[in-house]
């Protein structure tokens, strides 16, 4: 495991409680995109939209991150026992979100 999936794994961890307007990350293994919580369904579930974004300088990691893309649709997020908060539908180690972060990384090595 390198140090981003590393890094990527623990963000996953924190045990913030969402709400609305608050910045995420979709954690695809080294990868995290931007998302906003737009809805709260349950205290177990959720509702993102991505955000717009832009690659200043793809192998120095530098990112801007603009407002929520105007999208019709959303994507949804349960939380799982195992504490993480994980796209419905997937099991306990799909797609995931970093809560309160907008860390976003594309790995340069893919």
């Amino acid at each position: 495991m390198n140090t981003a999936s590393l890094q990527s794994v623990i963000m996953q961890q924190n045990p913030i409680t969402p709400v609305v307007g608050m910045k995420a990350c979709k954690v695809f293994y080294t990868d995290r995109y931007p998302v906003t919580v737009v809805e709260i369904i349950s205290k177990n579930e959720i509702r993102v939209k991505p955000n717009e974004y832009k690659v200043l300088d793809h192998f120095g990691e530098v990112y801007e991150v603009g407002s929520i893309r105007d999208v019709s649709y959303f994507e949804a997020f349960t939380k799982r026992k195992n504490g993480r908060w994980v796209k419905k539908g997937s099991d306990m180690n799909g797609i995931s979100l970093a809560l309160n972060t907008h860390a976003m990384r594309i790995d340069p090595n893919f």
